[in-house]
């Protein structure tokens, strides 16, 4: 379980990394959501979209950019995939 979890920190990173530099580089369309393949046993993807966030104690509404990364793996152990989910507010 904890090779797990730290191979899912490295390519949560690294996922995010991917999809920030394709973000800046090419538009939005093209940058939408994409996938990769890690390794036989790790398989991520990500999607960008739109959401609407409350602000500080004043409760104003904020619009900002979300990227949704997660990670998967099979493990011999289990026929249920691991899965490791992580939220980036983008400003």
């Amino acid at each position: 379980m904890l090779y797990f979890q730290k191979q899912s920190l490295l390519y949560a990173k690294t996922l995010h990394d991917i999809a920030l530099q394709c973000y800046r580089q090419y538009d939005s369309k093209d940058c939408k959501k994409d996938s990769i393949q890690f390794d036989p046993h790790f398989y991520g993807e990500y999607i960008f979209h739109n959401a609407t966030i409350k602000e500080g104690k004043s409760q104003t509404d904020k619009k900002v950019q979300v990227l949704d990364i997660v990670i998967y793996s099979q493990t011999l152990l289990s026929t249920h995939p691991l899965r490791y989910a992580k939220r980036y507010i983008l400003e």
